[in-house]
């Protein structure tokens, strides 16, 4: 007996999954949301707890340590139950069987959206309060991640963000293509952790890092302007390959031709 689900297997579990989710109240979206936010923020401070100790002679490895850390965030969101709006986008293959409507659609995924932002502001919010953010380096750290998003032009956060929910998506199917704990949890780690360490952009976890530099450095940072001109388009590259590509690609290659 094989410990995995074969392609067509796992669609139909992915499906059965978001389907679920379109269908449930939006209480429960919301809550799941704001899990995944704060899931997501949780495994942020651990990267920048580790980025704090960032030197010229040490870059590489604790970039590297760092991006080894941040999958602990989507492994708690698939064994524990919360939902990201990058992961969710696959909802987009349910509107393609015609399972659900485009209003289902839109429901699930700005409500997820806002969640997800409660989430990471809940925990940017009692970190920042319980002082993990009080010493120098770890201002520093959070400043500097921030900075080097918020540098990004409208083109450079849409591809970014298109990248990264390719490796996002690639780790939600290795994951549920396994059937045992330790399978999921290779599964998912490598991707994520290659979306990390290669600086692609997720909304989720930027919505983390800028608030908390924003706690840290209010002055720096409009969250109007941010909205519009950041978290917009890598909104919009993360739907591009989670809720457009890969549905498309997906339906082609194992549903439409089974």
């Amino acid at each position: 007996m094989y410990s995995f689900y074969n392609p067509i297997e796992a669609i139909e579990v992915i499906g059965r999954t978001n389907l679920k989710r379109a269908q449930e109240e939006k209480n429960k979206i919301l809550l799941t949301g704001i899990l995944g936010g704060m899931f997501i923020s949780l495994a942020g401070i651990g990267q920048l707890t580790i980025l704090q100790n960032i030197n010229p002679q040490n870059e590489t490895m604790i970039k590297f340590l760092g991006a080894a850390i941040f999958p602990v965030g989507l492994l708690l969101c698939l064994l524990l139950g919360g939902t990201l709006f990058t992961g969710n986008s696959l909802i987009i293959l349910n509107l393609i069987n015609k399972e659900i409507g485009l209003k289902e659609v839109v429901r699930n995924l700005s409500i997820t959206w806002i969640g997800n932002f409660i989430g990471g502001g809940v925990v940017a919010s009692i970190s920042y309060f319980a002082g993990i953010f009080k010493t120098l380096p770890m201002q520093a750290a959070s400043i500097n991640i921030a900075m080097t998003k918020l540098s990004l032009n409208t083109y450079e956060c849409i591809l970014s963000g298109f990248l990264c929910n390719i490796l996002v998506i690639a780790g939600i199917w290795l994951s549920t293509s396994s059937k045992d704990s330790s399978g999921k949890i290779y599964g998912c780690w490598f991707p994520i952790m290659l979306f990390v360490i290669s600086g692609y952009q997720h909304v989720v976890a930027n919505m983390f890092f800028i608030t908390i530099a924003k706690l840290i450095s209010p002055e720096n940072i409009n969250f109007l302007q941010v909205l519009l001109s950041h978290f917009l388009p890598v909104t919009v590259g993360n739907f591009l390959s989670g809720g457009i590509f890969f549905p498309i690609v997906f339906h082609y290659l194992y549903v439409h031709r089974k």
